[in-house]
């Protein structure tokens, strides 16, 4: 298992919000996304310069195999146990994502680079 694709793009062009929340939604139970959901429920995650109040959740993506041409998933993972973790290799990440069912599946690298592009909205319309 190795990332095919590129983990990041020039492209950024973005879904509707009502687009990603209902992504968000369809994938609630996963960790990384019940971050973004309910960002109140975790410690923030320190990470440099950045400003925004919950920088914790950064995301890429990449591609596993021709059933999974696009994925979404975390450079940093949370576990109650341990605390935060943060993924300097991808593929790293990308085997943690695979096996622990962290990542959302997209049909293509396309529509997985626009939500990468897209998920901070929702913290935009739900402040």
């Amino acid at each position: 298992m190795t990332i095919e694709k590129p983990l990041y793009t020039e492209e950024k062009e973005k879904f509707p919000i009502s687009v990603v929340t209902s992504i968000l939604e369809d994938n609630k139970n996963k960790n990384f996304v019940d971050r973004i959901l309910n960002p109140e429920k975790y410690k923030p995650y320190p990470v440099g310069e950045d400003k925004l109040p919950y920088s914790h959740r950064m995301v890429t993506f990449g591609a596993l195999d021709d059933s999974t041409p696009g994925m979404v998933l975390p450079m940093v993972v949370w576990d109650p146990e341990k605390g935060y973790h943060k993924f300097e290799n991808p593929q790293e990440a990308l085997e943690y994502a695979v096996e622990k069912g962290e990542y959302i599946r997209f049909r293509n690298h396309t529509e997985a680079a626009k939500f990468e592009n897209s998920w901070k909205q929702y913290w935009e319309e739900n402040e």
